[in-house]
Protein backbone atom coordinates (compact mmCIF):
# COMPACT_ATOMS: atom_id res chain seq x y z
CA UNK A 1 0.00 0.00 0.00
CA UNK A 2 1.43 3.71 -0.96
CA UNK A 3 0.69 6.64 0.84
CA UNK A 4 1.44 10.36 0.49
CA UNK A 5 2.79 11.96 3.58
CA UNK A 6 3.71 15.40 4.22
CA UNK A 7 7.11 16.62 5.71
CA UNK A 8 7.57 19.95 6.71
CA UNK A 9 10.46 21.56 8.38
CA UNK A 10 10.11 23.93 11.37
CA UNK A 11 11.78 26.85 11.20
CA UNK A 12 11.70 27.46 14.57
CA UNK A 13 12.85 24.45 16.07
CA UNK A 14 14.59 22.88 12.70
CA UNK A 15 12.83 19.68 13.57
CA UNK A 16 10.71 17.84 10.87
CA UNK A 17 7.00 16.99 11.79
CA UNK A 18 5.31 14.18 9.33
CA UNK A 19 1.85 13.17 8.41
CA UNK A 20 -0.33 11.59 6.94
CA UNK A 21 -2.98 13.20 5.42
CA UNK A 22 -5.62 10.10 5.41
CA UNK A 23 -4.40 8.41 8.19
CA UNK A 24 -5.66 10.03 11.57
CA UNK A 25 -3.36 10.23 14.06
CA UNK A 26 -0.46 9.88 12.28
CA UNK A 27 1.41 13.12 13.48
CA UNK A 28 5.16 12.52 14.32
CA UNK A 29 8.73 14.37 14.65
CA UNK A 30 11.99 14.12 14.62
CA UNK A 31 15.15 15.77 14.35
CA UNK A 32 15.53 14.21 10.56
CA UNK A 33 13.88 14.36 7.36
CA UNK A 34 14.45 10.30 7.20
CA UNK A 35 13.73 9.92 10.50
CA UNK A 36 10.19 11.49 10.13
CA UNK A 37 9.33 9.26 7.44
CA UNK A 38 10.26 6.00 9.13
CA UNK A 39 8.60 7.00 12.38
CA UNK A 40 5.32 8.14 10.12
CA UNK A 41 5.27 4.62 8.71
CA UNK A 42 5.86 2.92 11.52
CA UNK A 43 2.53 5.02 12.99
CA UNK A 44 0.60 4.56 10.01
CA UNK A 45 1.13 0.30 9.92
CA UNK A 46 0.52 0.44 13.67
CA UNK A 47 -3.04 2.20 13.13
CA UNK A 48 -3.87 0.36 10.47
CA UNK A 49 -3.12 -2.69 12.49
CA UNK A 50 -5.27 -2.21 15.50
CA UNK A 51 -8.30 -3.88 15.40
CA UNK A 52 -11.61 -2.18 14.41
CA UNK A 53 -13.92 -0.86 17.89
CA UNK A 54 -16.81 -3.65 17.73
CA UNK A 55 -20.07 -1.54 18.65
CA UNK A 56 -22.27 -3.12 21.43
CA UNK A 57 -24.95 -5.58 20.78
CA UNK A 58 -27.86 -3.13 19.94
CA UNK A 59 -26.11 -0.08 18.99
CA UNK A 60 -26.93 1.48 15.51
CA UNK A 61 -24.24 2.43 12.93
CA UNK A 62 -24.72 5.57 10.90
CA UNK A 63 -23.24 7.08 8.14
CA UNK A 64 -22.85 10.59 7.66
CA UNK A 65 -21.68 12.56 4.79
CA UNK A 66 -18.80 15.63 5.87
CA UNK A 67 -18.13 18.91 3.41
CA UNK A 68 -19.94 20.46 0.66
Amino acid sequence: MRVQVVVVKSPQTGRFMAYCPSVAGSSVTAPTELEAVNRVRSEIERTLSTPPVVPPVGARIATVEIGA
